[in-house]
C-alpha cells in the first residue's frame, strides 16, 4: 500500500493525503473528509509529488489576503475557503493529473508527459494555476502545458529537474537556467506565454541555482563551490551589474557557496558559505556589509543560550546552558559524512532576524538579529537541526525539527521566556516526519501539521507557558465515507453533498495530453493533431 505525507493547500483550507489508490481532501476547519478521488492502482505505483498552486504573483496574494480577513470569522471560513478556487496536481513517472477543489467535475490528465526519451523528474504549476511545467527526468526538455487554451510547448535542454528557474516578483516573468552544451545559459521567458524573450551568459562554469530579490529588481546566479566563489548579479532585462568572488582577504575561508537568501526589506543578500561564516552584502553596492561568524566557543552575557534536555518518559526540554559553551562539533557527533559550510538560511517575514545552521556544528540553530547584527538566542539539540520555517505572519515565531526517532517539533518565540519542545502525538511514528504551517487568519492563533506517512495531527500554538493543542486524536488513513473529525459536522463543498464522492472516470471534461505531436514547439496540439486530444462527456456518478 502505497501512502504520502499530508499536504496543506496553500490557503489553508484544505489538506490532501493519498492513502492507497485514493486521493483524499480533508477540511482543515474540521478535518472532515469533503471529496474522495480514485486515482487507481496504475497511476499511484509511480507517484512522487503532490503539489496544491501556490501564488507567485501580488495579486494572486492579494486574493489570499482577503481569504484571511475572512478566516478570523468561523461563519466566513466555510464560505470563503471554499469558494476560493485552489488546484492540486499529482503526478507519476508517466502522467501527470490536475483537479480543482471547486470543480469537481473538471479534471486534467497529461499522459507520456515524460517524452519519447525519458520519464517524468519533476513536475509543478507554473506563475498561475492554468499553467503546469513539467521537467523529463533526463533535462532533455521542459514541456510547459496550459490547461486553459490545450497548447503546449517545449522548452530545451533545462539544466536542472526541481530546481533552477524562478520567477520574478511583480511581472511574473521566468527566469531558468539551461545548458546546451559544456556550459551554463541563463534565459527570461514572457510572464503568460513563456515564450523566450531573452538570454546571458551567466557568468559561471557550473551555476548551481538563481534566485530573484523580493522587489524583482535583481537576479542572482551562485556557481559550484568546486570552482570558487562565485556569485554573479544581474539586473532584470539579464544585464550583469556586480560579480562578487568573495572577501581575498580571509586566507580562502571562501572558499566557496553553498546557498543564498534575499532579505524581504531589500536590504541585504545573505550567503552561506563553505566555512562557517554568513556574509550580509549590502543591496545597493552588493559588497560585504557585514560577516556573522558561528564561533565555536560561544559566550555572551546578554542572551541566554537554551541546551536540549532528556526527560524521563521520551520527553525534552529546554535548560539553559552556562557559558562559555562549546557546542557539539560534527566530529564529536561522529557524522561519518562530515561537512562544512551554512547549509540552511532563513530570514523571518519582515526580515529582522536570520535563523542559520553551519554544518560544522549541525546541532545548533542561530538566530541573529539584523537590528544588532549579533545573535539574538542560540540553541543547541541532541540531535541535527533541519527544516527551519518561520511563521508566514509572526515574525518573532519559528518552528523546526531535529533529526529525532521520537516525533518532536521544536519552537522558539522571541516573546517567550523559554523556547518549547513538543512531543507530538502521533498513533504511528517512525519514518520520515515533516511539520508545515497552515495558513490562517491574521488574529488566530498559528497552526501548523506534524506527520509522517501514515498519520498525523495538526497543532495549534498556545499563549507563552501553555503547551501546543493537538486537534482530537491522531489521524490515521482515512477511508471512504469516514472521517475524523473534531465536531459532527460535515461541511459540503460547494453546494454538493457532504458525502465524500468518488469521481472515477466521472468528469464532465477530460482533457489528455498524448506525447509525440508538435515536436516543433509551435504549441497548437489541439489544431495541429486532433487526435491528440480525446473530450469525454460523461453522466457524473451520484
Amino acid at each position: 500500500m502505497t501512502s504520502f505525507h499530508a499536504v496543506p493547500s496553500s490557503n489553508g483550507a484544505f489538506i490532501a493525503i493519498v492513502e492507497g489508490p485514493k486521493l483524499y481532501i480533508r477540511s482543515t476547519e474540521d478535518r472532515n473528509i469533503i471529496r474522495t478521488i480514485d486515482l487507481g492502482e496504475s497511476f499511484i505505483k509511480s507517484l512522487f509529488t503532490i503539489r496544491w498552486f501556490k501564488p507567485h504573483s501580488t495579486a494572486q496574494e492579494e486574493q489570499f489576503e482577503d481569504l484571511e480577513l475572512a478566516l478570523d470569522d468561523e461563519e466566513l471560513f466555510d464560505d470563503r475557503s471554499r469558494s476560493q478556487p485552489q488546484r492540486i496536481l499529482l503526478a507519476n513517472e508517466d502522467t501527470v493529473r490536475v483537479w480543482d477543489t471547486h470543480n469537481a467535475s473538471w479534471n486534467v490528465a497529461i499522459s507520456n508527459a515524460g517524452g519519447p526519451v525519458g520519464k517524468v523528474g519533476y513536475a509543478d504549476f507554473g506563475h498561475n494555476e492554468d499553467t503546469v511545467l513539467i521537467f523529463s527526468a533526463f533535462k532533455v526538455r521542459l514541456l510547459v502545458c496550459s490547461l486553459k487554451t490545450g497548447r503546449s510547448f517545449d522548452i530545451r535542454d533545462p539544466k536542472f529537474t526541481s530546481k533552477g528557474f524562478g520567477y520574478r516578483p511583480g511581472s511574473n516573468h521566468m527566469a531558468l537556467l539551461t545548458r546546451p552544451a559544456t556550459y551554463d545559459i541563463a534565459t527570461l521567458h514572457e510572464p503568460d506565454t513563456l515564450k523566450q524573450w531573452a538570454s546571458f551568459d551567466p557568468s559561471t562554469v557550473d551555476a548551481q541555482g538563481l534566485k530573484w530579490s523580493h522587489d524583482g529588481k535583481w537576479l542572482a546566479i551562485w556557481d559550484s563551490p568546486t570552482y570558487g566563489y562565485r556569485l554573479s548579479i544581474h539586473a532584470a532585462d539579464g544585464n550583469l551589474f556586480r560579480t562578487y568572488n568573495g572577501d581575498e582577504e580571509d586566507d580562502g575561508s571562501s572558499a566557496g557557496i553553498q546557498c543564498i537568501q534575499w532579505g524581504p526589506k531589500g536590504d541585504y543578500l545573505a550567503i552561506g558559505g563553505s566555512s562557517m561564516r554568513v556574509t550580509l552584502l549590502s543591496c545597493t553596492t552588493f559588497s560585504p556589509k557585514i560577516y556573522l561568524e558561528h564561533t565555536t566557543t560561544v559566550k555572551l552575557p546578554d542572551i541566554t543560550i537554551w541546551q536540549e534536555q532528556l526527560l524521563p518518559g521520551n520527553g525534552r526540554s529546554y535548560v539553559a546552558a552556562p557559558q562559555p559553551l562549546c557546542p557539539p562539533t560534527a566530529q564529536s557527533l561522529s557524522e561519518s559524512d562530515t561537512k562544512i559550510g551554512i547549509s540552511l538560511l532563513a530570514f523571518n517575514h519582515n526580515g529582522s532576524l536570520l535563523a542559520t545552521r553551519t554544518d560544522a556544528m549541525p546541532t545548533t540553530l542561530w538566530i541573529w538579529s539584523l537590528k544588532s547584527l549579533a545573535p539574538k538566542a542560540i540553541l543547541v539539540h541532541h540531535a541535527p537541526v533541519r527544516n527551519i520555517s518561520w511563521h508566514p505572519k509572526q515574525p518573532d515565531l519559528i518552528m523546526f525539527q531535529c533529526a529525532n526517532k521520537d516525533p518532536a517539533v521544536y519552537h522558539w518565540n522571541s516573546k517567550w521566556e523559554a523556547p518549547k519542545i513538543t512531543t507530538v502525538p502521533l498513533d504511528k511514528p517512525g519514518g520520515r516526519q515533516e511539520e508545515k504551517w497552515i495558513r490562517t487568519g491574521r488574529h488566530q492563533r498559528p497552526l501548523f501539521l506534524y506527520g509522517n506517512a501514515r498519520n498525523f495531527v495538526i497543532g495549534q500554538i498556545q499563549e507563552e507557558g501553555k503547551e501546543p493543542i493537538f486537534f482530537g486524536e491522531p489521524q490515521k488513513s482515512p477511508s471512504p465515507g469516514r472521517g475524523s473529525s473534531m465536531s459532527n459536522r460535515s461541511k459540503p463543498m460547494n453546494g454538493t453533498s457532504s458525502k465524500p464522492q468518488d469521481i472515477t472516470d466521472a468528469f464532465d471534461e477530460t482533457l489528455d495530453w498524448i506525447e509525440g505531436a508538435d515536436s516543433s514547439g509551435s504549441g497548437n496540439i489541439l489544431s495541429e493533431v486532433e487526435d491528440t486530444f480525446q473530450f469525454r462527456k460523461h453522466i457524473p456518478v451520484p
